[in-house]
């Protein structure tokens, strides 16, 4: 938590209200989320046995039914409004950002909430944000294991090139599933 100075119409500064974030004398960054918050994990979507006409036509009485792509498991609807929401799109495969909420069968609550330079990160922290192999050395010259190499290629590939050399500060949460 930290207050962050505020400056009125006329220069005065005053105490703003608390912030849940991370802050030094000169810079502040409130969180996105707070322990004990929860989140709701978005997937892919993808119509079986389906036609066109039943995605464009948001009939429910076709046989086509809806899966999650990850392990095919079925969505169960409990109404027909919500069966035409996901039809509304107009594809046989939905993306996970358009997932909607009833739809989620994966949740996590906020555990830990803090900041790390993002070269801080460790081996098992990298194996948590989804390395599946592991491997001895990678690169005499870079000096890196298998799980650093991996990770360095996956923060430019999302970031940018360079970013990982920026050494960013980074949000890190910790959490566990709920359901």
């Amino acid at each position: 938590m930290y207050a962050p100075t505020c400056v009125d119409l006329r220069g005065m500064e005053y105490p703003g209200p608390d912030v849940f974030g991370a802050a030094d004398e000169d810079f502040g960054v409130k969180s996105p989320y707070r322990v004990g918050g929860v989140l709701w994990v978005r997937e892919s979507l993808y119509f079986r046995n389906g036609s066109s006409d039943v995605v464009h036509g948001y009939e429910m009485r076709d046989p086509a039914t809806l899966h999650y792509v990850a392990d095919d498991s079925e969505v169960v609807f409990e109404t027909e409004d919500q069966f035409n929401a996901i039809a509304r799109h107009g594809n046989i495969t939905i993306p996970s950002i358009h997932m909607p909420r009833w739809a989620s069968r994966i949740m996590l609550r906020v555990t830990g909430v803090r900041v790390e330079r993002v070269q801080s990160i460790s081996a098992a922290d990298i194996r948590a944000e989804g390395l599946v192999s592991e491997g001895e050395s990678f690169g005499e010259k870079l000096h890196r294991t298998f799980e650093e190499a991996w990770f360095v290629q996956l923060w430019d590939s999302i970031h940018g090139r360079g970013a990982w050399e920026r050494n960013d500060f980074c949000w890190v949460f910790d959490f566990e599933r709920t359901a």
